[in-house]
């Protein structure tokens, strides 16, 4: 059986501005990106590829609730999460948090 991959770009796919931690923070919170894309992804497909240079930059409130958000909320664990992430920047900062989000979940 073939393995199911998605793709997709936080830039193009949800917002190019990503914002603070939470919905009540404003637009294009990391909860809402979890709650209505990451979530769903990780759910349904074997890897999920991210791309992250098509947005302005991140937040590390953006990164961490989306992310580390996922092993918090017990929507996935964290070595389940490492495993199926595919995280494609230009920024090895943006990958290393990342990376310490899920880790410190």
């Amino acid at each position: 059986m073939s393995e199911k991959i998605a793709e997709f770009d936080i830039g193009i796919d949800f917002n190019a501005f990503p914002g603070g931690r939470f919905i009540a923070d404003g637009p294009a919170s990391g909860e809402e990106f979890r709650d209505q894309h990451l979530a769903k992804l990780v759910a349904e497909n074997d890897k999920v590829v991210i791309y992250f240079d098509n947005a302005m930059g991140y937040g590390s409130s953006f990164l961490e609730e989306a992310f580390g958000g996922l092993v918090r909320k017990k929507i996935i664990t964290r070595e389940e999460l490492l495993k199926k992430l595919d995280l494609r920047t230009e920024q090895d900062s943006v990958k290393n948090s990342v990376i310490e989000y899920i880790k410190k979940a």
